[in-house]
């Protein structure tokens, strides 16, 4: 048998307190009630990832598969002393550059975001 809440409780906060316990409520779905409640009771609080976030990390991981395919490629031609064409290397460079630069700019953004927060 579950009890009845028939008791209140006011809470003075701060108003960046109010705005970050508003903010936590709504990335987890959940009421304001239940933010302080999961903190009385212990209670783990799970936060709701994002789907572009979810989209990025599976897209990460398909280029970071990638990459570890072309190297396997060319340190395996390195081995047998294969010549692998300078164009082609250069090309791969340039793509490896691209990617660095973008993922830096995806931790830039991401860093600015919690820093918002």
């Amino acid at each position: 048998m579950t009890s009845q809440r028939l008791c209140k409780f006011q809470l003075r906060l701060t108003q960046l307190e109010k705005v970050k316990a508003e903010q936590l409520a709504d990335d987890l779905g959940i009421t304001l009630s239940d933010v302080f409640r999961s903190v009385i009771y212990k209670k783990f609080l799970v936060f709701h990832i994002p789907d572009v976030n979810i989209r990025t990390y599976l897209k990460l991981g398909k280029i970071s598969n990638n990459i570890n395919q072309i190297t396997k490629v060319l340190n395996t031609h390195n081995k047998f002393n294969a010549n692998v064409p300078y164009d082609v290397i250069f090309e791969l460079k340039e793509q490896l550059a691209n990617v660095s630069t973008q993922i830096d700019q995806i931790r830039e953004q991401m860093d600015y975001d919690c820093q918002a927060d």
